[in-house]
């Protein structure tokens, strides 16, 4: 005695495929391990303690402050590029210009975070840090915002929506 068949997915209300379900879902993964690397090592690397053997680049309190006032311009900029992103209209879709041009930023953004202009503790740290930082963070929203908003719009069931 046989049980039942499983229900083969419906394919026409859209239902997506277990592998373009995975194929979405790693495209994440290197944005993602770019933003958690800045997020747990960037003060380190800036500002060691005085037992780790490395020159402080800019002081804690500096970069704590640079922190803050990239992610509050990061917060006004945010739904603008939404907005945008919403609005455009091109042959790759309204959200592939953005991955696409703005990864290859995205990823020279995180590489210069990791080269500051002098190995001592100087200013021109603190001004390349803040500026680096604010274009990756824009980096990041340019291709992570288009990214996110792509899953509507592949998946037409709502049992593939998260």
């Amino acid at each position: 005695m046989t049980g039942p068949s499983p229900t083969p997915p419906d394919r026409s209300r859209g239902e997506l495929p277990l592998l373009n379900k995975l194929l979405y879902a790693s495209g994440s993964v290197g944005a993602n391990i770019t933003f958690q690397t800045v997020a747990a090592w960037l003060i380190f690397f800036y500002a060691p303690p005085e037992d780790a053997g490395r020159a402080t680049l800019v002081p804690i309190a500096f970069v704590g402050a640079i922190l803050v006032a990239s992610r509050v311009i990061e917060a006004v900029d945010d739904p603008f590029i939404g907005y945008w992103s919403d609005r455009t209209r091109s042959r790759w879709g309204r959200r592939l210009p953005f991955i696409v041009l703005g990864t290859p930023l995205l990823a020279l953004t995180f590489f210069l975070l990791w080269t500051p202009p002098v190995d001592h503790e100087s200013l021109w740290n603190g001004l390349y840090l803040f500026a680096l930082l604010e274009a990756f963070f824009l980096f990041n929203t340019l291709v992570g915002g288009p990214y996110d908003a792509l899953l509507p719009e592949i998946a037409t069931s709502s049992k593939d929506r998260v």
